[in-house]
């Protein structure tokens, strides 16, 4: 769970840092929103399916051992 925590949180934090500098060039909130997900819109469908596979090699295997953890707790 910490794994998922600390991924989330740096991707918050590079977001924000993204943001922010889109901000400081002028951009406005919306443009800079804009930018940040136009890398998404342009991804064919087979590279937006292997980012999505990648997430989930990242995100299932600490919450299945997370819920591991916890049902082997419950049972004893």
């Amino acid at each position: 769970m910490k794994i998922i925590s600390i991924t989330l949180l740096i991707t918050v934090a590079l977001i924000c840092l993204s943001l922010g500098v889109d901000i400081l060039l002028g951009l406005t909130l919306k443009d800079a929103l804009i930018d940040a997900v136009s890398p998404l819109r342009v991804m064919e469908s087979i590279e937006l399916i292997i980012f999505l596979l990648y997430l989930l090699l990242v995100i299932i295997p600490p919450v299945y051992s997370f819920f591991k953890r916890k049902w082997r707790n419950r049972m004893n």
